[in-house]
């Protein structure tokens, strides 16, 4: 996957964003391949939920990665820059939240990182996958629908 550090220019900028749509839509349907588990509460193949995890896992560090290292980041810089106080305190909130929100999946990847600890804890493990898709999944439309297009705002060349 490529890498962008430092300053974007315009047409990076654009696939940039166009970048992380599409790890959005990876980490949906990821969650989508697993809902069948989340909603019967049962794992019939635990080998199969423990590679899909993985795959989930390695979508969500990758992207919130990728967002620390550049879009917060330069998102942030152009606020105070332009001077925009009322927006700070709301951004700070966004970035602190996705912190707690990767702490709670790291937990959860740990202590689901088998197949026998998904087999073992059947339900429990449904419960808490369900809690993270809920939550990884709102923020993934919270993203889209302000921070998204507040970026755009302030950088449109």
């Amino acid at each position: 996957m490529e890498n962008y550090c430092g300053n974007l220019h315009f047409m990076d900028r654009i696939e940039y964003l166009k970048k992380l749509e599409k790890e959005h839509q990876v980490i949906r349907q990821l969650f989508k391949e697993l809902e069948p588990v989340m909603d019967a509460c049962v794992v019939d193949d635990p080998e199969y939920v423990e590679k899909k995890l993985e795959r989930l896992k390695d979508a969500l560090v990758e992207h919130v990665r990728d967002e620390d290292e550049l879009f917060y980041g330069e998102l942030r810089r152009k606020a105070v820059e332009l001077n925009q106080d009322a927006l700070l305190p709301a951004l700070d909130l966004f970035i602190e939240e996705m912190r707690k929100i990767t702490s709670r999946a790291e937990v959860f990847f740990k202590d689901y990182s088998t197949p026998e600890e998904i087999a073992e804890r059947q339900a429990d493990f449904s419960m808490k996958l369900k809690n993270l898709e809920a939550e990884v999944l709102k923020r993934i439309e919270s993203e889209e629908r302000s921070l998204f297009y507040i970026y755009r705002a302030y950088f449109p060349d």
